[in-house]
């Protein structure tokens, strides 16, 4: 519903009855663009009709509209105007004058409208009515000062340092321009400054109204700002305001005491008919000492007399520069710091609307007392902990948080008016709250930037610069931890929703809450969409929220537009430009995450598009400067574009200058990705918005073409990795391309800003640029057959990446495809594949709750077959008993029938399972000559397999090598050896499955470059099987070893056989268990000597100097390396070189292998003697059988894989008791004294945790270097997965020139990303900055702060880049690579020196 403001009879004339009064829903809702209005000269309500158009404009920051000459445009030209002037024109009124339009403007605003015109027009030179009449009753003036408090006007105090106030928050002084006495002719200077068609009159709205603007030196002439205000802000922060009171101030006492109020100082002109009397009434009023006079006219011969005949003259105009100045001397210390709510007001005087309401000021106050930053840390919990299952009892125990979550309801509960206005409040508030509290780290961060920036140019050591960077980042944080809005309170709100769904779905948090939120969301309210710092969505709360509004607009047609772009770019000045939204700008903090804003059509756009709604969408900034050192930073890029991009109808890429090429690798994934999202109805498209510095094809058709580029590459990539794209989407893709060729999609920006000063305004070509983006899109979206239902939309976002809707579109899809025999293969495949899995699993279950039985010890189940077995024996035992040989024998057949019954089920061999797979799945794939290669096991050679065609550059005097280069060979065969282990690891299962030949063929298939010859390909496949086989062979055994019940039998064989054997001789008694006790208590005893022995062993390694950190070990290897170098023995290094990884592996577990410090033999004879005298002097002291039972019971569990339990008789006689302790004591005694160790000490490279001392020893595949990341790092879930190492000459890695064959002596971080690199057999070069972001995303490539050996390995290039090449048939590096990378005359004793000194050895 439009609510109109009706108007008082005096301003009928020019505004009619009514207006309608523009709240925000009505302020955002789309239009067509409207043309320019026409009115007559004398046409009535001319001001009224056209609102419409100036708002349109200055919402798309057009304010250029308002300038009094475009203003006048917009009333045809009357031929009779001079036959109008006449000698009353004082008393004429304009019809349509600069000061009505604004004034009109902003009082048919509701105040959070008024106050976003405001925050537009505060870009631009404009005067703005300070105190102007009330529309609506006669003889009242409405105070605007409301609306404008808060803009930020910024200047330049000396090059490179801008000041920043905070309108009317921060310190001020305001200059006030008053008269006494009347204006004869409208020509004098000191009329309405904004109206040169004062020829037809004065505005209506002009008496009694205050205009004020500052004084920069934007609104400056030249010479007001050269000679007065350029040094006066050189000294202070303090603004100058300048106000202009209309008419005569001695009519107007209420406006006069109103800016007495103000830190201000007056400029008194008076007119030539003014009195000593009326002057004296006015010191009365004001106080002599705050006035500046000056006299208008030529009559009188003062210090400031301005003679209106020379108002042009410099000499004239000089006295008003000098009364400006004297009026910045007066003293206003006397006046209280101005505060909004202490002005007094006179009876004609009231405030406009404010949007602070007493709710949100409570809620602004509990925020102040408290902090942003406590709040944000130790209030809001529930967003901190969202993994938490404790968050009821965190809002339980906080109660801090349970009064801010009750405060913020009071303000979520008002009506819907009052809710936007009390939001619009706590924004502004709290935003402004964040900046002052982190205003002090703020600075520290940018002094932190000049350092960081002047220690680059002095070429200050890369660990000061790190730890400068550090420095900067640990401040970012801290600024971090200040920054508090609105979208916190929102994820807040998202926790408890979630929680009180599940335990207290009554509440009004469940009941009520996302119903207010989502009338919000349709009065154009901004909400997150996505946590910008968790990267989640809260679905929960978020579903709640849109099913409000699918409940209130269940049909609602919507078009999603997103915009994406590096940080700073101006993405959300952009969108503001377009749709007058209020996204945050960066006044301090970049937008996070995700946010989203709901937007309504007018009903003829509406009608003309078919929807009823746009979906707005403003993304994180890309690239932001603070993440530059987290490794995370690109990953979460690529995420988020992803997102974006996959939920909206149209991107818009915004990019600032014309450089483009981190946004286009990032549109690689993301384009890909879309290419997934054909069925759910929406089409990717794209425009991409470039501010330059000139409309010239010339430049923009570099970033044009790239970006085609990137297009090309994503579908190639698409076509390579045999992602099946639909046709729609490969259509759309297409058509794309089509649109770049024809130049729809580069929209070229010209500059933001009329020119370079600190508060430039806006320009208006911007204007007119973004006017033609918004037909574009317009346009867009009406030729869009892709535009969905709400519901549908958030359904998308909700559902997205759950595996229903994965199978819901195969189901759609394989109907869509109407092919009968497709969709039966597709879901035979698909069972087979669940049958597959299912037969897996039960194998795997089975198999390890069977072994478990064994593991715990003999099953019931064997013991009957052990214990009958056995019952007939000893039945037909002679009296003698056995001999040795009889005893041996029959044991023996009990362990025989033992192993039948648990194998009694035929077991299929390992070999024979992967050769059966193998033939299933390869048979008719491979060639007869490779499958009997597999057969055999002959591993083919693949350095000696041709892997590409032939090509021949004769012009360039080059040949093509069909070969693998070694660098690469070696990292295929690295990559294959890892795929076989991490198929393991996906399932968890270190075991055979079925299927598993199938999950490794498509391993093998991935890494398959494309332009790979077929029958290389097949190579590489049949030497992955040959490779796997074995492993898998040994994995198996290991597995089966400890998991099923055959390899869990065999393990315990010797107990088994020493247990019959001991019933054997002894029977069923006492003696016969007094026997086993002992057995098991020995090797118990025996088990903790071997782990003592082990220990002395692997703590023998680790008191080892050099062998406590990874840089001191590598530091031994490279020494020893680099002596034998030194020594003319170059052959280990050459081998290094060649595979690092594997030679420095071999050298560390041989080293730490062959340590032979320490005595593990005595360890273990001084530990088992201890542990046995321990256990005999144990079972001397026990009074009972009870007693013996729980010490030996107790004793069992003190190690691993014993799993004896005594369980004795309750009917035995105690007066047995002797026997058995003697039986027990003498078994331990006969056997204790002569125990042999029959196994050897573990090695300590078996240790985990020794290894690890070693780190990670992946290789850089351009240079070589090893990484410096923890051992096994690589399997992280976080940012520290990815691979870092001080990269090294890349010719280590025999990295050379294509053409010229040199290898290089260039490390990988010094490699120009615009260079060609050719790696994968690929024909085309892709630059070295695609490369890194594309294929080797694993590997960072700066500098590293641990670049203690860069040294060592220039030396190391130095002297071995020439028997390098002579390896690989390449030419040596030259003098001048050599010279430049710093690989010449290094010494070696001061290298290893320096090295040990900075490592501490």
């Amino acid at each position: 519903m439009t609510y109109n403001k009706v108007i008082q009879e005096q301003w009928h004339p020019i505004l009619g009855k009514e207006i309608p009064l523009i709240e925000p829903y009505h302020y955002v809702k789309l239009s067509k663009i409207l043309s320019p209005p026409k009115l007559s000269p004398h046409e009535s309500e001319c001001v009224a009709k056209v609102l419409p158009y100036i708002r349109q404009k200055v919402k798309m920051w057009g304010a250029d509209v308002l300038i009094a000459e475009n203003i006048e445009t917009l009333v045809s030209e009357d031929d009779n105007k001079e036959s109008m002037v006449n000698e009353s024109q004082d008393l004429k009124k304009n019809p349509l004058s600069q000061f009505d339009c604004i004034a009109s403007l902003l009082a048919s605003a509701e105040c959070t409208v008024a106050q976003d015109i405001f925050r537009t027009l505060s870009q631009f030179p404009i005067a703005f009515p300070l105190v102007m009449p009330e529309l609506d009753e006669a003889g009242k003036f409405k105070v605007m000062l409301p609306s404008f408090i808060g803009p930020i006007i910024k200047w330049e105090t000396k090059p490179g340092t801008i000041v920043e106030n905070h309108l009317f928050n921060d310190p001020f002084k305001l200059i006030v321009a008053i008269r006494i006495g009347t204006l004869m002719t409208s020509n004098y200077m000191f009329s309405s400054r904004s109206d040169p068609r004062d020829e037809y009159g004065k505005p209506h709205m002009i008496s009694g109204s205050i205009e004020f603007t500052w004084l920069t030196q934007e609104t400056c002439s030249v010479s007001l700002w050269n000679q007065v205000f350029k040094n006066y802000y050189k000294e202070t922060n303090k603004i100058i305001l300048l106000a202009n009171l209309h008419g005569d101030a001695l009519d107007y006492p209420d406006q006069i005491q109103f800016l007495k109020q103000f830190p201000s100082s007056f400029l008194v002109f008076l007119m030539p008919e003014y009195s000593e009397n009326e002057l004296e009434k006015l010191k009365a009023q004001i106080g002599s000492e705050k006035m500046v006079y000056g006299y208008v006219g030529d009559k009188k011969k003062e210090k400031y007399t301005i003679n209106t005949n020379n108002l042009t003259h410099d000499k004239t105009l000089k006295k008003v520069r000098m009364m400006f100045k004297e009026a910045l001397q007066i003293d206003t210390t006397d006046i209280p710091p101005f505060n909004i709510s202490e002005l007094k007001l006179g009876k004609s005087f009231q405030f406009a609307e404010d949007i602070e309401l007493s709710a949100s000021q409570l809620l602004v106050n509990f925020v102040k007392e408290n902090t942003c930053r406590h709040i944000k840390l130790y209030v809001m919990q529930l967003q901190r902990n969202q993994q938490s299952d404790d968050g009821l009892q965190i809002w339980e125990n906080n109660s801090q948080l349970q009064v801010l979550t009750q405060l913020y309801k009071f303000v979520l509960k008002l009506p819907l008016d009052k809710r936007r206005q009390a939001l619009a409040h706590l924004e502004k508030e709290i935003s402004r709250l964040s900046m002052i509290e982190s205003s002090k780290a703020r600075n520290e961060a940018i002094l932190k930037k000049e350092e960081l920036r002047k220690s680059s140019l002095v070429n200050r050591s890369r660990e000061d610069e790190k730890k400068i960077q550090d420095e900067i980042a640990k401040i970012w944080a801290e600024v971090d931890d200040m920054s508090l809005g609105l979208e916190h309170f929102f994820r807040e709100l998202g926790q408890l929703f979630k929680i009180f769904s599940v335990n207290k779905p009554n509440d009004d948090i469940v009941l009520e809450l996302p119903k207010l939120y989502s009338e919000l969301l349709i009065s154009g309210h901004t909400i997150e969409l996505l946590d910008g710092d968790t990267g989640t969505i809260s679905e929960a709360w978020f579903s709640a929220i849109c099913k409000h509004i699918c409940n209130k607009y269940p049909k609602l047609r919507i078009f999603v537009i997103s915009i994406l772009g590096l940080q700073s770019s101006g993405k959300s000045t952009l969108l503001n430009a377009l749709f007058a939204c209020r996204f945050a700008v960066s006044v301090g903090r970049c937008t996070r995450g995700l946010f989203m804003r709901l937007l309504f059509l007018e009903k003829d756009l509406s009608e003309q598009l078919n929807i009823d709604a746009f979906i707005l969408i403003d993304t994180e900034g890309l690239s932001a400067p603070e993440k530059m050192n987290d490794p995370e930073s690109e990953k979460k890029d690529r995420i988020l574009a992803t997102f974006a991009m996959g939920v909206s109808n149209l991107t818009i890429l915004n990019v600032l200058g014309e450089s483009t090429p981190a946004l286009t690798e990032i549109l690689q994934i993301s384009i890909v990705t879309m290419s997934r999202l054909e069925k759910v109805g929406i089409t990717p498209d794209i425009f991409m918005v470039q501010h330059v510095s000139e409309r010239n094809m010339a430049k923009i058709s570099e970033p044009e073409e790239r970006f085609r580029e990137a297009l090309r590459e994503a579908l190639k990539i698409a076509d390579e990795q045999d992602i099946e794209m639909g046709i729609f989407n490969t259509d759309c893709l297409q058509i794309l391309d089509k649109r770049i060729q024809n130049g729809q999609l580069l929209k070229p920006f010209r500059p933001f800003k009329n020119g370079a000063t600190a508060h430039a305004p806006p320009s208006t070509q911007y204007h007119e640029d973004v006017v033609n983006l918004y037909n574009c899109i317009i346009d867009d979206c009406k030729n869009s057959q892709n535009k969905i239902e709400f519901s549908q939309w958030y359904s998308l976002i909700h559902k997205c990446g759950k595996t229903n809707k994965e199978r819901a579109e195969l189901e759609q899809y394989l109907q869509d495809k109407n092919d009968e025999k497709c969709e039966m293969e597709t879901r035979q495949t698909i069972e087979n594949y669940i049958k597959l899995n299912r037969r897996s699993v039960d194998t795997k279950l089975t198999q390890i709750l069977e072994a478990e039985f064994i593991s715990k010890g003999i099953s019931s189940e064997s013991r009957d077959i052990i214990n009958k077995h056995l019952e007939n024996i000893l039945k037909n035992m002679p009296n003698e008993g056995f001999s040795d040989q009889e005893r041996e024998q029959k044991i023996n057949e009990i362990w025989d029938l033992l192993q039948q019954h648990i194998s009694k089920d035929r077991i299929i061999p390992i070999e024979e399972q992967i050769d059966k797979e193998v033939e299933d799945i390869y048979y008719n794939l491979l060639s007869t000559e490779l499958y009997r290669q597999y057969m055999k096991g002959i591993l083919p050679d693949l350095s000696k397999c041709k892997a590409y065609k032939r090509i021949d550059m004769h012009n360039l005097n080059f040949r093509f090598s069909q070969y693998v280069e070694t660098n690469e060979l070696s990292a295929l065969t690295v990559r294959i050896e890892n795929l076989i282990d991490n198929i393991l690891k996906e399932r968890d299962s270190p075991h055979f499955y079925p299927g598993i030949i199938r999950d490794l063929k498509s391993k093998i298939l991935n890494i398959c470059q494309n332009n790979y010859l077929p029958e290389f390909k097949w190579n590489i496949h049949l030497y992955a099987l040959l490779k796997f086989k074995p492993k898998m062979i040994s994995l198996q055994e290991q597995w089966d070893n400890e998991n099923t019940q055959l390899g869990m039998l065999n393990q315990k064989k010797d107990e088994y056989l020493k247990l019959i054997d001991t019933r054997l001789q002894y029977g069923h008694t006492l003696v016969s268990e007094g026997h086993i006790i002992a057995d098991y208590l020995l090797r118990v005893i025996h088990k903790k000597s071997m782990n003592a022995g082990n220990n002395e062993r692997k703590d023998a390694v680790r008191n080892i100097a050099w062998l406590t950190c990874a840089e001191s070990i590598r530091l031994k290897y490279f020494e020893n390396l680099a002596e034998n170098v030194q020594n003319g023995k170059k052959e280990a290094a050459i081998q290094h070189f060649l595979n690092p990884k594997r030679r420095i592996e071999n050298w560390f577990v041989r080293t730490i292998n062959n340590i032979s410090s320490g005595d593990p033999e005595q360890k273990y004879k001084d530990t088992f003697r201890a542990e046995f005298n321990h256990v005999l002097q144990e079972i001397r002291n026990c009074q009972s059988f009870e007693e013996i039972k729980i010490f030996v019971n107790n004793y069992m569990i003190q190690v691993d894989k014993i799993d004896y339990k005594l369980d004795l008789d309750d009917q035995i006689a105690e007066n047995n008791l002797k026997i058995f302790q003697d039986t027990i004591e003498i078994e331990l005694e006969t056997k204790g004294n002569n125990h042999p160790r029959d196994e050897p000490f573990q090695n300590p490279s078996c240790d985990k945790s020794i290894m690890e001392r070693l780190g990670c020893t992946e290789a850089c595949f351009w240079c070589g270097a090893l990484c410096w990341g923890s051992r096994d790092h690589h399997e992280n879930c976080d940012k520290t997965k990815i691979h870092h190492s001080s990269h090294q000459p890349a010719g280590l890695a025999f990295l050379s020139d294509r053409y010229t064959k040199e290898i290089r002596a260039t490390p990988c971080h010094n490699m120009n990303d615009n260079c060609d690199v050719w790696y994968h057999g690929k024909d085309d070069p892709t630059k070295w900055g695609v490369a890194k972001a594309k294929d080797f995303s694993d590997w960072k490539f700066e500098p590293h702060c641990t670049y203690h050996f860069n040294d060592l390995m220039c030396w190391f290039f130095e002297k071995l880049h020439e028997d390098l090449a002579t390896r690989r048939n390449l030419k040596p590096a030259s003098k001048i690579d050599l010279e430049e990378n710093g690989c010449l005359s290094l010494n070696y004793v001061d290298i290893i020196s320096t090295l040990k000194t900075k490592i501490g050895e």
